[in-house]
C-alpha cells in the first residue's frame, strides 16, 4: 500500500492549530506537541497533545477549504459510532468554512496505540491473537444491514424506488469496476493488450456475482495503517479500533477480500469470523475478480509502478484461466 498523501502536505503553525481546537473547546487550548501520525494516503494527520492535563486528539485537515469529501468522512464516523459497535474514533468537530484555518479540518478521538504496521513488538502468538479481535468485530459489523448496495446515503434512502443497480450486488459492483476501468483507459497507463483483457473480463461479473446477497456495512479499507492496536501489559495486545471507514453496504465478501490483498489477516481471522457470519462458498472464486478492481483502483490513485505490476499480473492470469476455460474440450 502507498503510504504518502495524494494531496499536499498541509503545515499548520502551532496557533493555528491552537485556533482549530479553540473552534471545538470554546477557546483556543495551550498546544504541547503536533505529531504527523503516518498511512494518511489523501490528506495530513496529526495528533495533537494540548491543555492541563496533556489530553491528545487527532485533527485532519485538507489543503483546501470547502472540502466537502472531509465532512462526508466526519458524518461515517458519526453514522458508524450510533449505529454499531463496531470500534472507531469518535468524532469531535468538523469544520469546512475556511474561516478559523484556511483549511477543511475536523478531529476526532485519539484511539490508544499504534497503527498495525507500526506494532513491531507484536508477537506471532500476539498477531494471531488480534486476528481473532479483528474478525469478531468485523463479523459483528456486518450483521448490519440496509435495503440497498451502496454508500450511507444511497443504500438508505428516502425513496422506494431505487436504481436497479442498487437491488443487486452484481449490477452495483460491475458498475464500480465499469467506472474505475473507464478511468483506466483514460489514464493509459496500462498497456493496451492489458486494458482490453481489462474490459472482456467485466463481461463475467452476472455471471460470477449474481445471486442473492444482503446489503452489509462494510468498514470497505481495512489494511494495517488503518487498524489501531495497543499492548497490554501483560504481554497481550488490544485491538483498539479502525480508522477511515468507507461507509459502505456491499457483499461481505467485498471485505474479506481486501483484507487478504494486502495480506492483513489470515487464518485465524477466518476462523472467529466463521463463528460468528458465514462464508459463501463461492467467495474464492471471486475474490481474485474483487482484488482486480482494487488493484485498478490503486494504479488510477496512485500510477505507481508496483501496483501496475500487480494490476497487469493478476489481468494477465484471470485472462488465461477465462481462455482456456473457453477452449478447454
Amino acid at each position: 500500500m502507498a503510504d504518502q498523501p495524494i494531496h499536499p502536505r498541509v503545515d499548520l503553525r502551532p496557533d493555528q492549530v491552537a485556533d482549530a481546537l479553540g473552534a471545538w473547546l470554546g477557546a483556543a487550548p495551550e498546544i504541547h506537541e503536533v505529531n504527523s501520525l503516518s498511512g494518511g494516503c489523501v490528506d495530513t494527520v496529526l495528533e495533537v497533545v494540548y491543555g492541563a492535563e496533556g489530553e491528545r486528539v487527532v485533527l485532519k485537515v485538507s489543503n483546501e477549504p470547502e472540502e466537502k469529501r472531509l465532512g462526508a468522512e466526519f458524518a461515517r464516523l458519526q453514522f458508524y459510532r450510533g449505529a454499531t459497535r463496531f470500534p472507531v474514533p469518535e468524532p469531535r468537530y468538523c469544520d469546512l468554512s475556511g474561516q478559523v484555518i484556511p483549511h477543511s479540518y475536523y478531529l476526532m478521538e485519539r484511539l490508544e496505540g499504534v497503527n498495525l504496521s507500526q506494532a513491531r513488538w507484536l508477537s506471532d502468538q500476539g498477531y494471531k491473537d488480534l486476528q481473532g479481535q479483528i474478525g469478531r468485530a468485523v463479523a459483528e459489523l456486518h450483521q448490519c444491514h440496509a435495503p440497498w448496495f451502496g454508500p450511507i446515503g444511497e443504500a438508505l434512502p428516502a425513496t422506494d424506488s431505487p436504481a436497479p443497480e442498487q437491488k443487486d450486488w452484481w449490477r452495483w459492483f460491475h458498475r464500480m469496476a465499469e467506472e474505475r476501468v473507464r478511468k483506466a483507459e483514460g489514464e493509459r497507463l496500462l498497456a493496451d493488450e492489458t486494458l482490453r483483457r481489462l474490459r472482456r473480463l467485466l463481461d463475467v461479473f452476472e455471471r460470477l456475482f449474481a445471486g442473492a446477497a444482503k446489503p452489509t456495512l462494510v468498514h470497505g479499507d481495512i489494511w494495517a495503517t488503518n487498524v489501531i492496536v495497543a499492548p497490554r501489559k501483560n504481554g497481550e495486545v488490544r485491538l483498539s479500533g479502525f480508522v477511515d471507514p468507507s461507509g459502505l453496504f456491499a457483499h461481505p465478501e467485498y471485505e474479506l477480500a481486501y483484507l487478504e490483498i494486502w495480506q492483513t489477516v489470515g487464518q485465524p481471522f477466518f476462523d472467529a469470523y466463521r463463528e460468528i457470519h458465514p462464508i459463501d462458498e463461492g467467495y474464492p472464486l471471486r475474490r481474485p475478480f474483487y482484488w482486480l478492481n482494487t488493484l485498478v483502483q490503486h494504479v488510477n490513485a496512485f500510477k505507481t509502478d508496483n501496483y501496475l505490476r500487480a494490476a497487469t499480473d493478476l489481468i494477465d492470469s484471470l485472462w488465461a484461466a477465462l481462455t482456456k476455460k473457453k477452449t478447454a474440450p
